[in-house]
């Protein structure tokens, strides 16, 4: 009986390029995507993290008549679910993969936004003062991680496909340096610095696409289908970074000690005005007829031509027959993609309701751990778990994903009787389940992807893979939705 499973390639095939010029800008690509994924997940997995610690931030101490808390639950249960901070960490992703897919803007500006709201995640959550601003970090980091996410994977389909295997890997990465490193600095430093320590993330995602990736040029060719190997050697950002000039690296670093005293300034009115730049955007990309922009205009010539059709191909901006019937076309293709929807997002509903649903309720008190610990430490080895299983699709490939909900299914059941009975004996048997859903998780991710990177024809694989990844974000959006009344009611019983 077939198992569903099969072995196919090795690492080392990977990098198995003829030509030395290929394989080093593969290597680039690889070594560049895994990167993007790490950085990109990462404020998603700390504020996941941090769930307990923004919960308890301020809290005044619970009484014994709580009305949401029984008295015999008062050291195990927080007044909210660590569900409310999942909510926040992925609605607004949920929100962008849905939208997202439908419009056309420039990858570039896309990181741009990306970076920005990164920042803005690790800044309000360490400078919050309320609660409310601590969740507007969360939100933050949930708008980033989620446009980070189509945009790279879309971006994916012009390389090599083993990318899809590194970025996943940096992805899993992300989960476990995240809560590993939150854990153990929160430990060392208080929570608010340690979110300030993490700011370096978005910078060095921003130099690993800027400076890192060899970029494909998108010709017509390419973006009908047609070949995706011609690359561009040239790095997008002229920095000394990327270029090891020395006239740069003097004035660009010179330029960087500008920027240190006006951060005072710019803070406070670049959180006020977030709304200009979106405006900007609106405007420029669906009020405007773009002229067309041909070499006898650049040289001062006539400037009558126009280009009637705007940049962005939706029929909201243009009311355009056509593009609306592209929308319409676009709208059939999901179909086919929800077989490997469907079981994607059942694994990540039943992993995201253990994780910020259930595990905050499971306390022993036989260990050296405090609650917070405990918590904080069991996010460590899911995501260990999601970091062993993104990175083997090369090695092994599950064909059966249908396999993949059961089980995790299962690990939901089993930990929610855990959460009401505390009939387990140790905190490690917790650990060892955590760890097994972590290797579910990550095996239904990164298969998905794969499968969908391999079967997708060329021309329809960009929005394929932008539309698939709505499977996850669903999942954990009802995940979280649960999580809240039974929380609530496993709080209300005795203890």
């Amino acid at each position: 009986m077939s198992s569903g499973i099969s072995l196919e390639g090795s690492a080392p095939d990977m990098l198995h390029v003829s030509d030395p010029v290929d394989a080093k800008k593969k290597v680039r690509n690889l070594v560049g995507f895994w990167f993007l994924g790490l950085c990109n997940n990462y404020a998603y997995v700390v504020m996941l993290s941090a769930a307990f610690d923004i919960l308890n931030k301020d809290v005044v101490p619970r009484k014994a008549s709580s009305a949401i808390i029984h008295r015999t639950n008062l050291t195990r249960c927080n007044p909210t679910s660590t569900g409310a901070v999942l909510l926040a960490d992925i609605l607004p992703a949920l929100i962008v993969k849905i939208c997202a897919p439908f419009l056309n803007i420039a990858t570039n500006v896309q990181v741009i936004l990306v970076v920005m709201l990164s920042c803005l995640s690790f800044l309000l959550t360490s400078l919050a003062t309320a609660k409310w601003m601590s969740f507007v970090g969360v939100i933050c980091a949930s708008a980033g991680s989620g446009l980070g996410e189509i945009t790279f994977l879309a971006y994916s389909s012009y390389f090599d496909k083993d990318v899809i295997s590194t970025w996943s890997s940096g992805t899993g990465g992300a989960g476990v340096l995240g809560a590993l490193s939150y854990a153990s600095m929160a430990s060392l430093l208080t929570p608010e610095r340690t979110l300030q320590v993490m700011l370096i993330v978005p910078t060095i995602l921003a130099l690993t696409f800027w400076c890192v990736l060899v970029h494909p040029k998108k010709s017509k060719e390419t973006s009908s289908g047609a070949s995706h190997d011609s690359t561009d050697e040239v790095p997008l950002l002229p920095c000394s970074v990327c270029t090891g000039g020395p006239e740069n690296a003097v004035h660009f670093l010179d330029k960087v000690k500008l920027i240190r005293p006006l951060l005072r300034f710019m803070i406070p009115l670049g959180i006020v005005m977030l709304i200009v730049p979106t405006i900007l955007a609106l405007t420029f990309w669906c009020v405007l007829v773009h002229p067309n922009k041909s070499k006898e205009s650049s040289s001062g010539a006539s400037h009558d031509s126009t280009d009637e059709v705007p940049l962005l191909p939706c029929s909201v901006c243009t009311g355009g027959p056509e593009n609306a019937v592209h929308f319409l076309d676009k709208v059939k293709l999901i179909r086919p993609l929800l077989r490997f929807m469907i079981p994607l997002g059942i694994v990540y509903f039943a992993e995201y309701f253990i994780n910020q649903g259930l595990l905050e309720l499971i306390v022993f008190r036989d260990t050296k751990l405090t609650h917070r610990e405990q918590y904080r430490w069991l996010q460590v080895m899911y995501q260990v778990g999601v970091l062993v299983s993104r990175s083997s699709v090369n090695l092994l490939q599950v064909q059966r994903l249908w396999l993949l909900p059961l089980f995790q299914m299962a690990n939901a059941v089993l930990i929610f009787f855990e959460a009401y009975y505390l009939f387990l004996p140790n905190f490690w048997i917790v650990v060892a389940i955590v760890f097994y859903e972590g290797l579910l998780g990550g095996c239904a991710y990164v298969n998905t992807f794969y499968r969908i990177s391999q079967e997708v024809p060329a021309k329809h694989k960009e929005f394929s893979l932008r539309v698939a990844s709505l499977a996850d974000s669903s999942g954990i959006a009802v995940a979280g939705a649960v999580a809240l009344p039974v929380h609530d009611a496993l709080c209300l019983m005795e203890y």
